[in-house]
């Protein structure tokens, strides 16, 4: 078969497709047949064409699956900095939460804040924020705020002694 056979062929396919029916796919050229086929009587049943499996009940098909849903928006109210009371949203409150974990000073670890931001991004396989997906967004403030939180805890400790 020649390339333009093959596009005629796939244009009636095609268009059997649009209309919904199995007409033009019957008109197109007869393939070759093979040793097989001869020896098969004619009067045998033809099996189902293209045409006729596009045009089955849609019942067969399973259904789409459902959009899924967004996260809900994150927020976050940064404590340090420039823009200490904004409150961010999205992506800029990932960066709000990482930026007051990587202002702190050194712990009673002696681990400065910034290494411990990097390590909170580390566990999400990312070292900048932009490279989170959007549903990540919370559990990386929620991991930053403890780490604040710890080091809020043990400055406390140290401070009572």
């Amino acid at each position: 078969m020649n390339s333009a056979k093959i596009a005629a062929a796939l244009r009636a396919l095609a268009d059997a497709f649009d209309e919904g029916d199995a007409a033009p796919a019957e008109s197109a050229a007869p393939a070759k047949r093979t040793r097989a086929a001869k020896a098969a009587p004619e009067s045998a049943q033809p099996a189902a064409t293209p045409a006729a499996v596009a045009t089955a009940p849609a019942a067969a098909q399973p259904a789409a699956p459902a959009a899924p849903t967004p996260p809900p928006p994150v927020k976050y109210t940064a404590k340090t900095g420039p823009k200490a009371g904004t409150v961010g949203t999205g992506i800029e409150a990932v960066n709000f939460a990482v930026l007051d974990l990587a202002g702190k000073k050194a712990g009673e670890d002696g681990v400065p804040g910034r290494d411990k931001a990097l390590a909170v991004l580390g566990t999400f396989k990312v070292s900048r924020t932009p490279e989170l997906k959007a549903e990540q967004y919370q559990a990386v403030i929620d991991a930053v705020e403890e780490e604040i939180a710890k080091m809020d805890a043990a400055a406390t400790q140290v401070s009572l002694v």
